[in-house]
């Protein structure tokens, strides 16, 4: 047993400080996933506002998206991804979508008026979004990633370690398996 205190000494180290780094990640989507079990969230709070939109950026709409969603986010604060862009002949879509909000812009070509919707489902909102990564973008799902791979990676080199236990892996062994089972008869008999 000794001669492999070499593998387990920093085995056991990079089980605790890798745990210890994923530690407040995996108590944030820990805590918003009971937030999405249980529908804490309040309703959508909508605002819809009407505006003059330049005439000039409405030339070529599908040509000048790019100035379109910059004249947006500038003069009128949208803020998010922006998640769809349609145009034809008679008027211009844009949706943005940020964690517990989204935007809904419709421009009329021909009346050049700007038609701004905006839903924000608040703080519990704002939360069970960045749970599901939803409107968050690439950096903030990477982390969600992150975080699942140092919460399996404390869950295995855990189990690891407990087998390395001599005196504990006994009641370690009916402990994993009735955490099984139980998740097995529940599944079985409760989930339709």
């Amino acid at each position: 047993m000794a001669g492999n205190n070499w593998i387990v000494g920093p085995f056991r180290a990079l089980h605790t400080y890798l745990a210890m780094l994923g530690l407040i990640p995996m108590a944030f989507f820990a805590a918003t996933g009971l937030a999405l079990n249980h529908g804490w969230f309040s309703e959508p709070d909508s605002q819809v506002a009407q505006a003059a939109f330049p005439a000039e950026l409405l030339a070529d709409p599908q040509g000048s998206r790019q100035a379109v969603v910059q004249h947006l986010r500038r003069q009128f604060k949208v803020a998010g991804t922006l998640e769809s862009y349609e145009c034809d002949d008679q008027e211009v879509r844009a949706v943005f979508r940020r964690p517990g909000g989204r935007t809904d812009a419709v421009i009329n070509i021909a009346e050049k008026r700007l038609e701004l919707s905006r839903e924000s489902r608040g703080l519990m909102g704002r939360l069970n979004d960045l749970h599901t990564g939803a409107g968050a973008g690439r950096a903030w799902r990477i982390l969600i990633d992150v975080t699942a791979g140092l919460l399996l990676f404390a869950i295995v080199s855990g189990v690891v370690l407990w087998l390395r236990l001599p005196r504990r892996r006994l009641i370690g062994s009916i402990a994993l398996l009735a955490g099984l089972a139980t998740w097995l008869v529940v599944y079985l008999w409760l989930v339709p």
